[in-house]
Order: C-alpha cells, then sequence, then structure tokens
C-alpha cells in the first residue's frame, strides 16, 4: 500500500468564525501540525491568557457578510472550514446558520480554493417542520450544505456531529472563564439519545 504524505507547509487553512468553541481548537490542532492558519471573526485576536498558539495564527478582523472582508480574508487560501452558527430567531438562526457560510463558499470559489469544509449538525436533512423552535437552524445549515455541494462538488465536505459540548473559553474583564458547555449540551444530547450520537472534545 502507497503512502500518501502531505507537505502541510504548502497550505494555507482559513478558518471562518475561529474564536468559537469548535473553531478554536480546529485552530490549535491545525498549529500544532504545523499548517499556516488564519482566522475571519468579528472580534479578532482574542485575548486568552497562556495560550501561546494563537501566536502563530493570522487573525483577521472581519465581518463574514463583508465580501471585501472576505476576499481579503479567503486570498491565497488552498483550504477554509466554516464554523460559523447561533441561536437566536429564525430568522437570526437562517443568516448566521446558513447564509454565512454560503457567502464564505462563494469567495472560496471564487478566490480558486481547492476545499471546503463546513461543520454542519446531525439532524440537518430530517425534515424538520417549519413550525419548530429550531427551524431556522437546521435549514440554514441545510442551505449552507447545498452551497458546498454546488461550489466544491468533487472537493467539498459537510460534518454532521451529533450535540458537541466540552468547556469554552471566554474573555470577559481582563479575566478568562471557562463555560461548561456540557451542562447544556449533554442533557439535551441524551434526551435525544437514539436519534443523534454525542460528541465530546476536550480540547482546551
Amino acid at each position: 500500500m502507497a503512502c500518501v504524505v502531505h507537505d502541510v507547509s504548502q497550505h494555507l487553512l482559513l478558518v471562518v468564525g475561529g474564536t468559537g468553541y469548535v473553531g478554536s481548537n480546529i485552530l490549535q490542532r491545525a498549529v500544532q501540525k504545523g499548517i499556516t492558519v488564519r482566522s475571519l471573526n468579528r472580534g479578532g485576536r482574542p485575548a486568552w491568557d497562556n495560550t501561546p498558539w494563537l501566536d502563530k495564527v493570522e487573525w483577521f478582523k472581519g465581518d463574514v457578510f463583508s465580501k471585501d472582508d472576505l476576499q481579503k480574508a479567503v486570498a491565497g487560501t488552498t483550504g477554509v472550514i466554516s464554523t460559523v452558527g447561533a441561536f437566536g430567531s429564525n430568522e437570526h438562526m437562517q443568516r448566521f446558520c446558513g447564509d454565512a457560510t454560503i457567502a464564505a463558499v462563494r469567495a472560496a470559489k471564487e478566490a480558486g480554493t481547492e476545499r471546503f469544509v463546513f461543520i454542519s449538525e446531525s439532524r440537518v436533512g430530517s425534515n424538520i417542520p417549519k413550525w419548530a423552535p429550531l427551524y431556522g437552524y437546521f435549514n440554514g445549515k441545510e442551505r449552507a450544505e447545498a452551497a458546498v455541494r454546488a461550489h466544491f462538488p468533487d472537493t467539498g465536505v459537510s460534518l454532521r456531529p451529533g450535540f458537541v459540548y466540552g468547556t469554552r473559553r471566554v474573555h470577559v474583564n481582563n479575566t478568562d472563564l471557562f463555560l461548561p458547555l456540557g451542562l447544556l449540551g449533554a442533557p439535551l444530547a441524551l434526551a435525544g439519545r437514539g436519534v443523534r450520537p454525542l460528541v465530546l472534545f476536550n480540547w482546551i
């Protein structure tokens, strides 16, 4: 069996939404593997304490809905990962779970990026009714998946994990706080046992 060795030094990875729980852990792992990484998010470089890997990320402070910001962020990239998502009203969820990634997909395609990965959700495609409280969340992600398939039919992938939970780091008033997402995620995921898998990442 042939062994294929990838030269990571030839890659530039952009993570859209890189300060969230999933995005920040992807960045950290990429840095550890020696991959050149960049992040586009609203706040730019986070002010986390004792986190030396942050210095190895190229931080872009910008708006995913700004075509100019997106064009600058995707320029020269070989791969893009979108971890953008949010809860709220259906309109809000459609915008951040769908439109944000769709915009990133189009910008990456125009820039000649080779690969695109979207972090979706395990229930996407299960015909969530429009009256359901989280319809905008699931439908937004479904639309984003469709954009990935359309623009990156051979080199794009949408991952559908179950409820991802662990400990998220946030910086408030010059202090690092660690939010145990499992307090919410674990009970919700257990309540849906048999419907979707549980995913526990303890990366930070």
